[in-house]
C-alpha cells in the first residue's frame, strides 16, 4: 500500500475507490470524466436512497454534495465507487477509518472544498451487513438479472439462477 500512495502522490493522478462489498457494475469512464472536468475533490457515484434509516443519507444541491446523514426530500446513497484527487490521499488517516467521517466531512466542514457526484442508473447492492447479500439476491431474482457472466441461465418461471445443465431437471 505504501507503494501505491507514493506512486498516486509522485503521479499527482486522481484515482477510484471501490468498496469490497458494492456489488455494482460502474461507468468507471464516465465517473472519471466527470471528476476531471468539475476539478473537484471528490466526486461520488451514488443512486436514489430507498432505505435512509439503513444507510446514511446524502444531500445534494445542484451537482454537488452538501450533507450526509440528514433526512430530507430525495436523500441520495452513496455506492462505494467515487474519484478522488490525488491531493486527497494525504488527508486519509492510517489504521481503519470511514471515508464519510474521517475525509469527506472535514471537507465540507472546511468549506475548501466541494464533493461533486455522478448518478449510477443500474443495479447496486451494498452487501456489507447480514441480511444484505439474501435481500440483493431476492432483488437480483425479481428483476431477473443482471447475473455475473459464467453464473449460469436464469429460469424466469421457477426464478432461478442455476447453472445450464440443471435448468429444466
Amino acid at each position: 500500500l505504501r507503494n501505491a500512495a507514493a506512486f498516486l502522490e509522485g503521479g499527482g493522478r486522481d484515482f477510484v475507490v471501490v468498496n469490497a462489498d458494492a456489488a455494482i457494475t460502474p461507468d468507471f469512464a464516465g465517473l472519471i470524466r466527470r471528476h476531471r472536468d468539475s476539478r473537484r475533490a471528490a466526486t461520488l457515484l451514488v443512486t436514489e436512497n430507498r432505505h435512509p434509516d439503513l444507510y446514511t443519507p446524502l444531500q445534494s444541491e445542484g451537482d454537488r454534495i452538501t450533507g450526509f446523514g440528514l433526512h430530507g426530500p430525495e436523500p441520495l446513497l452513496y455506492t462505494g465507487v467515487s474519484a478522488l484527487s490525488s491531493g486527497l490521499l494525504s488527508r486519509i488517516p492510517p489504521g481503519e477509518t470511514a471515508l464519510v467521517r474521517d475525509l469527506w466531512q472535514p471537507l465540507l466542514d472546511e468549506g475548501r472544498e466541494e464533493l461533486g457526484f455522478v448518478i449510477h442508473h443500474g443495479p447496486h447492492a451494498d452487501l456489507g451487513r447480514p441480511g444484505d447479500f439474501l435481500r440483493a439476491s431476492l432483488e437480483a431474482l425479481a428483476r431477473g438479472g443482471p447475473f455475473p457472466d459464467g453464473g449460469g441461465g436464469f429460469d424466469r418461471g421457477r426464478r432461478l439462477l442455476a447453472r445450464e445443465a440443471l435448468i429444466g431437471v
